[in-house]
């Protein structure tokens, strides 16, 4: 019974200085990059602020084609054209209906037969010239 308390203890002991090696281990890595985000000062940077370069800001450039993205002006410009064209579809489609059209027609039955008829919207049927 001693030896397996002594066994089991030993065990104990033996995970207990895993554990704090891991942390140990787990604290370096963080240690690294806190160094590695200071910043690197030069003696001879501080001599005169007026000489680092200023930092470049982006801006946008004006040269660039934009014409694929969302405007709400240009968005009414062409629901506005959009409807104007649609109104003068609309006309015309109203006005070919009511022109008149002649169609000719003839057969032949031993002797030739050649007559027209006008078709159009005053004529709602096929009325024979």
């Amino acid at each position: 019974m001693d030896d397996f308390r002594k066994t089991k203890d030993d065990l104990e002991e033996e995970q207990r200085q895993l554990a704090a090696r891991t942390i140990s281990n787990a604290e370096v890595p963080k240690a690294k990059r806190a160094r590695k985000k200071e910043k690197t000062k030069l003696s001879f940077a501080d001599d005169d602020p007026s000489d680092s370069p200023p930092k470049k800001r982006f801006a946008k450039n004006p040269g660039v084609d934009t014409s694929f993205l969302p405007d709400r002006e240009r968005e009414e410009r062409e629901r506005i054209e959009r409807e104007e064209l649609r109104k003068e579809w609309l006309a015309e489609q109203e006005r070919v209906k009511a022109e008149v059209i002649e169609i000719t027609y003839s057969y032949w039955d031993g002797s030739g037969h050649r007559k027209s008829v006008e078709v159009g919207s005053a004529h709602h049927s096929l009325i024979p010239v």
